[in-house]
């Protein structure tokens, strides 16, 4: 479960840095453009947002976010949590102030905060006093608040010009996965193609592997799953021998074409099968190949099956080694 600390300090340190980031692209425009300083940092969105000229409006917001911080801790508690005098009024001076708040933030004991949910937090204002749990104040009121000044800090910017976008105000959010290889696709999209036409051209595959689903292909390794029937089974009510022996045969096949793409599997030579435990009616397996060496004329491949347990932990069933003559399939190399 998430703790007070993780839904509030770390988020407030990942922010006030991208503040920091917003504060720099609005000091370059400013530099770029020959624009004075004070017209960014006075600039107030409408006449009549809270504070009086000439008070700067964007070192206002930028306070705001600072305060909103300090005090979610001050009112956890957190011992020596400093004053700021809320005067800066240049780029330099703010970029200083998200410094300092950082370092007040990133020095909390995770404790302080930790395990409060319910402690009555009293929010003093002029406007009168406002009571919260603990997890309110951070929930309802501490992030939302932070948002608040941190939106109305880039807008102020982004409407004086300054190049921003939803990428810089959440600069460091995302992680990117990496990109995935235009040939992944097609390895995929074979892999399955071949799974069809298999199992259109034999009656066994058709009828086995008849609710085989591919999960998963790579260079060599594929992953299928599917679930158990009656026709799976022996007379004990379990995975038939048989049944495990057309299985390898029918997804090493699999791996070895998603090796190179090759249209044809090659025909058996070698297949040895070591039965650790059982699987039964209904229940879902999960079988993992790995061509280990495609040759010109022999490939060697190994396969796993699992039983897919109810938390989703692998369970072995079954292991084999299985090795096809493979020299007259014909292999797409430049797609390998």
């Amino acid at each position: 479960m998430t703790t007070l600390y993780q839904q509030s300090i770390p988020v407030l340190v990942k922010y006030l840095k991208n503040l920091s980031f917003l504060l720099q692209k609005g000091a370059t425009f400013c530099e770029e453009k020959s624009l004075k300083h004070e017209e960014m940092l006075s600039y107030r969105l409408i006449s009549d947002m809270r504070g009086q000229v000439p008070s700067p409006h964007l070192p206002y917001q930028v306070q705001s976010c600072s305060n909103t911080a300090k005090f979610l801790v001050s009112r956890f508690d957190a011992p020596n949590i400093p004053t700021f005098e809320d005067n800066e009024e240049t780029f330099e001076h703010l970029q200083d102030r998200i410094a300092k708040t950082i370092e007040v933030l990133e020095n909390v004991d995770p404790d302080v905060i930790n395990g409060k949910e319910d402690v009555e937090i009293i929010m003093e204002t002029k406007f009168g006093n406002y009571r919260f749990t603990g997890q309110r104040y951070i929930s309802e009121y501490a992030i939302p608040n932070f948002h608040f000044h941190l939106t109305s800090a880039y807008c102020i910017m982004r409407t004086q010009g300054v190049p921003l976008g939803a990428f810089d105000y959440l600069k460091d959010v995302f992680e990117k996965t990496p990109d995935v290889d235009s040939s992944q696709a097609v390895r995929t999209a074979h892999v399955q193609n071949l799974m069809d036409r298999l199992r259109s051209k034999s009656p066994i595959y058709n009828f086995i592997m008849a609710e085989a689903q591919l999960i998963e292909s790579s260079q060599g390794v594929v992953t299928t799953r599917m679930t158990l029937n009656e026709n799976h089974l022996n007379s004990s009510g379990n995975l038939h021998g048989a049944v495990s022996a057309t299985i390898i045969d029918f997804v090493t096949g699999l791996a070895i074409a998603s090796w190179d793409l090759r249209e044809t599997t090659g025909a058996s030579v070698d297949m040895h099968i070591s039965y650790v435990s059982t699987a039964r009616l209904g229940d879902m397996v999960e079988i993992v190949s790995t061509a280990d060496k495609v040759g010109g004329s022999v490939a060697f491949s190994s396969i796993k099956i699992f039983k897919v347990e109810a938390d989703g932990t692998l369970k072995l069933v079954t292991h084999g080694q299985h090795t096809k003559y493979v020299k007259n399939s014909q292999p797409k190399a430049s797609l390998a």
